[in-house]
């Protein structure tokens, strides 16, 4: 499913999985295609899908250039290609009765090139079940999500609470929060939101980009679980949005930073509601020359390095060695193995 964000792609995967589908959301065109969308689309061609469905973005030429492109791979299977307005009833699919895997979802290629990981519909009731326990989360909540559905942190994170704890959810594009940050606040503040999360550039620019003008009448008080994950979490920026916006109800304990991958689900660590927001200063050089955490003062060239909270309940995360695949000590860096 090749689309923004909209109630369309959300019906859509949700129709697959009722169908006995796999689905499997990815990065829509744009203007200008970025290395990681177009490495995304061709994992995901190269993969011979029962069918590809885009949005209305795409015109002709891209659907042609799409069909030409399956034969290219030498794939046996038939596969369709259309737009959602145009999904024919006879499309070659191929169901199953009950198909144990939710959904797939590609990694964000930061280490080595896209891949999908199979989710099963166990695996998504664990992690959402953990973070909702973890957090209080309910149906009474409001979540606000601009994130991309094709990210791990916009669908799992976001809209798949919906359905599994109840929440209401506003979902826009995230095209609309690129071309006004403001827009973000505005909508915690019309519609009461509790819930919503962000990569640390989002908060980042929040607190530096948008004029005081653009902030008249934001009230942030509802604001319960403010989520910063998806990539590396910086103190000071943290610090700058909660000093900006805490004349705006936002409070400092709402921030939340997580830390997630599509291999746990989504989330790995959260932090207890009652943990606040911590940080160690490492000595840089040593934990680049050794891998290895020791402290020092952040005058003397420290690196903050930020909590992203514990392991979920039900969840066992060990820390190995990436050569020996023997678990690390404390204060070691290694590879996680959920």
């Amino acid at each position: 499913l090749c689309s923004h964000n909209s109630s369309t792609l959300v019906a859509t995967f949700l129709a697959a999985q009722k169908a006995g589908l796999v689905p499997c959301i990815v990065a829509p065109k744009a203007k200008e295609r970025s290395a990681f969308e177009a490495r995304l689309l061709q994992n995901i061609v190269r993969a011979s899908p029962s069918a590809l469905f885009v949005d209305e973005t795409h015109g002709d030429e891209d659907l042609e250039a799409l069909r030409r492109a399956v034969p290219r791979n030498g794939t046996a299977r038939p596969t369709c290609i259309e737009r959602f307005s145009h999904i024919p009833l006879d499309c070659s699919f191929r169901f199953t009765e009950a198909a144990p895997l939710s959904f797939i979802q590609f990694t964000s290629g930061s280490v080595l090139s896209p891949r999908g990981v199979m989710i099963s519909h166990a695996n998504v009731q664990a992690n959402c079940s953990g973070m909702a326990t973890t957090h209080g989360w309910n149906a009474d909540d409001v979540c606000v999500c601009w994130l991309p559905l094709y990210h791990d942190m916009g669908l799992v994170g976001h809209l798949v609470p919906s359905f599994l704890v109840g929440w209401s959810i506003i979902l826009i594009d995230p095209l609309r929060f690129a071309r006004n940050p403001s827009r973000w606040l505005r909508l915690i503040t019309n519609y009461g939101g509790t819930v919503s999360g962000a990569p640390n550039f989002a908060y980042a620019l929040c607190a530096t980009r948008i004029p005081d003008r653009h902030l008249d009448g934001i009230d942030l008080s509802t604001w319960r679980h403010a989520y910063n994950g998806s990539e590396p979490i910086r103190r000071k920026e943290v610090e700058a949005f909660i000093d900006r916006f805490s004349k705006y109800g936002f409070a400092g304990r709402t921030m939340k930073n997580v830390y997630g991958l599509a291999e746990t689900t989504l989330a790995a660590t959260f932090p207890h509601s009652s943990d606040t927001f911590s940080y160690l200063t490492a000595d840089a050089e040593y934990l680049a020359c050794r891998n290895r955490y020791r402290p020092v003062s952040s005058e003397k060239g420290g690196l903050d390095v930020v909590s992203a909270g514990r392991p979920l309940p039900g969840h066992d995360l060990r820390i190995l060695e990436p050569e020996t695949a023997i678990e690390c000590e404390d204060g070691q860096i290694g590879e996680i193995q959920p």
